[in-house]
């Protein structure tokens, strides 16, 4: 399990104060560029992702103009960027949720490509961030994955299965 306290202390420069206050902040910050869009698209309640899909563009364009009309994908468009988001905020299954997230972004990069200005594009800069929310584990910071882990039934099964840490 990643130690905080040893983690911090490889941080050059940084106090451990200034660095959790700066990952909880792109944590949230993070969600709720997420939990915004996502609850705009469930309130329309009409196929969201229908005009977005097909307007796509480039060599996978003939793929996403078929899901364009597929409720499944609409719903989880919707649902997907708005729990997602809400697991950012409260740092609760970080880890699982920015998975989710980066397979989300790479299905935005890829329905656009090429790019009007250039191969990176927020979408890319968005994995970014995801990676690091999973690589410093930051539902630990002030989340509810932190009081997750004080739940001595928790830590037993953790302790009995111990791939599930990657959830917390």
């Amino acid at each position: 399990m990643l130690q905080v306290s040893s983690y911090m202390n490889n941080m050059n420069g940084l106090s451990l104060s200034s660095t959790v206050v700066i990952i909880f902040l792109l944590r949230v910050l993070m969600g709720l560029r997420l939990v915004f869009p996502g609850w705009f698209l469930i309130r329309q309640g009409t196929l969201s992702s229908r005009a977005y899909l097909e307007h796509t563009s480039g060599p996978f364009a003939q793929f996403f103009k078929r899901l364009a009309s597929n409720r499944i994908v609409d719903y989880l468009n919707k649902y997907g960027l708005f729990l997602i988001g809400l697991c950012l905020v409260f740092g609760v299954f970080v880890r699982p949720a920015s998975i989710i997230g980066i397979v989300l972004m790479i299905m935005y990069w890829f329905s656009k490509f090429p790019h009007k200005d250039g191969i990176i594009d927020e979408r890319l800069v968005y994995i970014g961030v995801f990676l690091m929310l999973i690589l410093v584990n930051a539902g630990i910071f002030w989340g509810y994955d932190y009081v997750l882990l004080q739940i001595p039934a928790i830590l037993n099964l953790l302790k009995t299965i111990p791939w599930m840490e990657w959830l917390l």
